[in-house]
């Protein structure tokens, strides 16, 4: 379900009080933060639409009219070079649909990537295929009919499941679904649902009606025989453009460095909070900064990207394909990428706090600013943050991540997704401004306390330590597999990261100290009005001024960052290699961020239970859990449901034989799953038939198929042992040197020794 892929709530990270100090550049920054301006600006991108209830997918007109706003609206900001990145997008335009059933008609929506039908509709006699899975198609005959589902997303997955199966079992004219679960799930029970196709794409029409409409028309099927007419006015576009809009304010110290924010302009129905009113949080953000004067001293790019609903047509991962482009065409950006805060389905009026996420590295700094933020109980009424922990590949953080960037991202109320999430009700009057206001104060000073750290805020060990936390050590030993070298390797990492830690979290906690000694002295580094940062006059006796005419603290502070510029730098390329090497889409489903070993430690074990059923004649627990959902074969959770065809393009063909053509952010990252389909409805067979009181004998046919994949199971997982061990040994040579860690002691003990005659 989407709750498992937007981070785990969490206790863990460190705190850091350098992080906390707050400047009164912040201050000054929050007290010119308008919210209203957030919100006013969402609702006039919200009311950009395709028909009626909404819509503007990227390659469409309505996308294009979006984006010329928010480039307008960066230029009359004052952001510098303030320019579209394009990138190929598949373009799909809905423009209205309908059901005609016994003189009655239901409003529809077609689903992404399927096509429209004729101007006069298709029509065919509607049938109840119960939930679309296999075993409901079994007697049901839907060539040149029309098909009613009743969708139970426990059972398929994704709306691409539910069309590949009706082809599997016929050719139906068209296909009508309605949502049981997760999705669409408004108490009115008149929520049409829009979710990513994900897949291989169907060549019939396939239409979302809302739960109440669903019902109506089933009791409609199952009364008797009855015509229904589908019309769906649908343009396609395969080799549009999308266009993410860019706007800059360049750092002073570090151009070349980035942090970048922004929300996405593409929109199922309005996406007032997904996501027309993030758009608008970033730009308020980037006004207030305009307006104060901020100076930032890395590069801040404010990223309003188009096509991340849709934008790939038969790709598995069809989503995120303008930040994905973005970053994967910014060659020259990847050295000096920092880290990203993206915005996504924020405002929910009902919301009781802030949530938010953050990746292993900025973990403990997210935790540390969080500790001292307090909201406004107006908006907020519990002042407690909630901080999850993890990298979504559902929002735009997955492309940045991708490519070696740390992130943080705005958690979603879940409430949100399961009842108005990608429906007509995501309008300006389920949100509230005065969460505009904070969540626009809360982000902003994220950026602005990122941007003003002397060194980047990263945490360097609870990657490592999250790793040895997941080696499953059962594992190991039912398998009799050596892991003492994979965990002595991140052990080693992990103590030699803490020893960094400690030297990094030094220099920061005493170029905070001597800054605020500083500027109580009245030597106050500000910034310059021809940009760059400039001292101001000291102003109080017995500083001491070198024969070069900089003060001491000038030059205390120069070698400080000047030692903090090369550390800074072996950090980002660190982050860049290991989020590569640490990073895959795999486990229970295969969409979660994972470590090769996690992905791979799990199947040996379920194949020795299984071997161990199998022999002993328990049939039945085999067939239960080979497919469970924590304790099955990785991705075969659904296999019961699904044809065999359906399957095999679901799983095996996405990931095990990728096709480049439809890969984006998953290039590089699949792990593989094991093809145990056949197995699993042998298995669910014979428990079939041993319920109804059959002798079941096992075969050596059988006990020879587990055998092999527990053979290739066990090869798979000790090659991902092997190669996280050589992750965390190669990780250890890319950490700062013992002479980088040295200059920066050395400049931040020099450091340290002013800090009190500045005080005196």
């Amino acid at each position: 379900s989407y709750s498992t892929h937007e981070g785990a709530l969490t206790s863990e990270g460190n705190i850091v009080p350098a992080w906390q100090v707050r400047s009164p550049e912040e201050e000054q920054f929050k007290a010119m933060i308008d919210g209203s301006y957030a919100f006013k600006f969402a609702r006039k991108l919200s009311s950009i639409k395709t028909y009626e209830r909404g819509f503007r997918m990227g390659g469409t007109p309505a996308a294009k009219q979006a984006a010329d706003m928010v480039y307008k609206e960066m230029r009359k900001l004052g952001l510098e070079d303030v320019q579209f990145h394009t990138f190929p997008v598949y373009g799909w335009e809905f423009k209205g649909a309908s059901i005609e059933v016994e003189g009655q008609t239901f409003e529809a929506i077609s689903l992404t990537s399927t096509p429209g039908t004729p101007p006069e509709g298709v029509t065919g006699e509607l049938v109840f295929a119960g939930n679309g899975t296999m075993e409901d198609y079994a007697d049901l005959d839907i060539d040149g009919k029309v098909a009613l589902v009743a969708v139970d997303y426990d059972l398929l997955p994704w709306p691409s499941n539910v069309g590949l199966e009706a082809r599997v079992h016929g050719t139906p004219a068209a296909l009508i679904i309605y949502n049981l679960n997760y999705y669409g799930q408004d108490p009115s029970g008149e929520a049409f649902t829009q979710q990513d196709w994900s897949g291989t794409a169907v060549d019939f029409p396939v239409l979302n009606v809302p739960k109440n409409s669903g019902e109506r028309l089933k009791s409609l099927a199952t009364s008797g025989r009855v015509m229904a007419t589908v019309k769906s006015k649908v343009n396609e576009y395969p080799d549009a453009k999308g266009y993410n809009v860019l706007g800059f304010i360049r750092g002073s110290e570090h151009p070349d460095e980035y942090i970048i924010t922004g929300g996405h302009l593409d929109a199922y129905f309005e996406g007032f909070q997904d996501d027309a009113l993030a758009c608008g949080v970033a730009l308020a953000i980037a006004k207030a900064m305009k307006e104060t004067g901020y100076r930032p001293k890395h590069t801040i790019v404010f990223a309003i990207v188009d096509a991340e609903e849709f934008g790939a047509k038969g790709a598995w991962h069809d989503w995120l394909i303008g930040s994905w482009n973005l970053i994967n065409d910014k060659t020259d950006w990847h050295d000096g990428l920092l880290a990203n805060v993206n915005l996504e389905l924020m405002g929910y009026k009902e919301s009781e706090q802030i949530e938010t996420r953050a990746c292993d590295e900025l973990l403990s700094f997210l935790k540390s600013f969080a500790s001292t933020y307090k909201p406004d109980p107006e908006a907020f009424p519990n002042p407690e943050i909630a901080i999850h922990h993890g990298v979504s590949t559902w929002t735009d953080e997955w492309s940045y991540s991708y490519f070696g960037m740390p992130t943080i991202c705005t958690k979603t109320d879940d409430r949100v997704s399961e009842e108005f999430y990608h429906s007509q009700f995501d309008t300006w009057e389920r949100a509230d401004p005065a969460k505009a206001q904070e969540l626009a104060e809360f982000y902003g000073t994220i950026i602005m306390r990122i941007d003003n750290s002397l060194i980047h805020p990263y945490d360097l060990t609870i990657r490592p330590a999250r790793f040895m936390e997941e080696v499953d050590r059962g594992a190991a030993a039912i398998t009799g597999t050596d892991i003492s070298n994979v965990i002595e390797a991140a052990r080693r990492y992990e103590m030699a990261a803490a020893e960094v830690m400690q030297a990094l979290v030094e220099a920061e906690e005493v170029y905070v100290t001597l800054n605020n000694a500083m500027a109580k002295a009245g030597t106050v580094e500000k910034a310059s009005p021809l940009g760059g940062r400039s001292q101001a006059p000291i102003t109080k006796a017995g500083t001491g001024t070198r024969v070069d005419g900089k003060s001491d603290e000038t030059s205390a502070l120069a070698q400080l960052k000047e030692a903090a510029d090369k550390v800074n730098k072996k950090l980002r390329a660190l982050n860049r290699y290991l989020y590569a090497e640490t990073q895959f889409l795999g486990s229970t489903y295969p969409e979660e961020v994972v470590f090769q070993t996690t992905h791979y430690q799990h199947d040996p074990v379920v194949f020795e239970k299984l071997s161990q059923m199998v022999k002993s004649g328990d049939v039945s627990g085999a067939a239960s859990l080979i497919s469970d959902w924590d304790n099955g074969v990785y991705g075969n959770y659904y296999a019961p449901y699904h044809s065999y065809d359906v399957w095999t393009q679901f799983i095996l063909k996405y990931f095990n034989n990728p096709d480049p053509k439809t890969e984006f952010f998953s290039r590089g990252r699949q792990l593989r799953f094991h093809d145990v389909w056949r197995l699993t409805h042998e298995l669910m067979k014979k428990a079939a038939f041993a319920e109804q009181g059959g002798t079941v004998s096992v075969t050596p046919s059988d006990i020879s198929k587990i055998t092999r994949l527990s053979f290739d199971a066990l090869k798979n997982y000790r090659a991902a042992l092997d190669h996280d061990r050589g992750v965390w040994v190669k990780a250890m040579t890319l950490l700062p040197t013992v002479e980088e860690l040295k200059e920066l002691k050395d400049a931040s003990q020099a450091a340290r020794k002013l800090v009190t005659s500045v005080s005196n």
